[in-house]
């Protein structure tokens, strides 16, 4: 059982069985989580296809491994900062 938040994703599990969403994500969840959550998920039957962490042209690097197990347990990863907080936009002068 997951001890972070369980309370919560009940209440998220409930509202998928009861129609309200059609999947679940999660956000910043490392590759032992993203593990532990599919398992949670799954023995419930529901869907967990998105972990959005933080990624952006800066800091690309998959060093913990979250991708290749989202991508092994047909998870999307959805970048979020995907300009490094405005960096590459041109929104802080050197």
């Amino acid at each position: 059982m997951l001890k972070t938040s369980s309370t919560g994703r009940a209440c998220l599990v409930e509202c998928y069985l009861q129609g309200f969403a059609r999947n679940m994500g999660e956000l910043n969840r490392g590759p032992r989580m993203v593990r532990l959550t599919q398992r949670y998920l799954e023995q419930r039957r529901v869907p967990l296809t998105l972990n959005q962490i933080n990624c952006n042209l800066m800091q690309r690097s998959d060093s913990d491994g979250t991708k290749q197990v989202c991508d092994e347990l047909g998870i999307r990863v959805l970048a979020y900062h995907p300009l490094g907080k405005g960096a590459l936009a041109g929104k802080y002068d050197a």
